[in-house]
């Protein structure tokens, strides 16, 4: 009669510490479209753009006449890669005024004044979402840095050179480094132009035919699973040094 052959314990390791690899080996991007997306004006405070297909961003230099700041919203409840060790920001241009233009990009802080801004309304008071409202309106002379709730922002870097029916993007390890303190899953930003008077861009915006709006792209960190194949290859080789003792 003959005896059945098992696997051997190191064959039967390998099974889990293969899969492990594949773990390791198949961290892959995910895209978030914005889920709201809107600017505030300077001039015209009391508005609301939240339903336009544009976000119009200017800088209006010296006066209020022009500015205008924009937010953008995401919703990542859906993510579930770990820690993250890239991320990208996108912007889509779709119109311009003035030579290339330049942008500042601010994270709003966990439980910032208006982190989880929805279109129409405040974050906090039911108001409608504009100039005042927003908590990052400032003065005629002043900038973004002057607003009432400028210490609620973190800065993630710049996006520089962009021009226009273009695509400018931010990838940078502030931004990693924000997306990785989230613990809400809101995750909001404020974008300012850094050009000169009166320069602007108008980003596709969600509402928009053309285009499904800004996106963030994240990219998970293997780190885990690398950890995790190591162990396992780590027990299996000990598991068969002892049988062989």
């Amino acid at each position: 009669m003959n005896t059945p052959r098992f696997p051997s314990p190191l064959a039967l390791l390998l099974v889990p510490v293969g899969a492990m690899l594949a773990l390791a080996t198949s961290a892959s991007a995910q895209t978030f479209n914005v889920v709201a997306d809107t600017f505030t004006s300077g001039s015209s405070q009391s508005s609301n753009y939240g339903d336009g297909v544009k976000v119009n961003i200017e800088n209006g230099g010296s006066g209020l006449e022009k500015t205008r700041v924009g937010f953008f919203r995401y919703d990542l409840s859906s993510y579930s890669g770990g820690t993250i060790s890239g991320a990208t920001f996108t912007m889509f241009s779709v119109s311009q005024f003035g030579s290339s233009q330049n942008f500042d990009v601010y994270g709003i802080s966990e439980g910032g004044t208006s982190e989880g801004f929805s279109e129409g309304t405040g974050a906090t008071d039911g108001t409608e979402f504009d100039w005042s409202s927003s908590g990052y309106g400032y003065s005629s002379g002043q900038d973004i840095t002057d607003s009432a709730n400028f210490a609620d922002l973190v800065s993630v870097g710049s996006i520089t050179g962009m021009g226009a029916n273009s695509s400018g993007s931010l990838s940078s390890s502030a931004l990693d480094a924000f997306l990785n303190n989230d613990v809400n899953n809101i995750v909001s930003f404020v974008v300012v132009n850094t050009n000169g008077d009166g320069d602007f861009n108008g980003f596709a915006g969600k509402e928009s035919s053309s285009s499904s709006g800004s996106t963030l792209t994240i990219v998970p960190e293997p780190a885990s699973a690398a950890l995790a194949l190591g162990l396992g290859i780590f027990a299996a080789v000990s598991l068969v040094r002892r049988r062989r003792s």
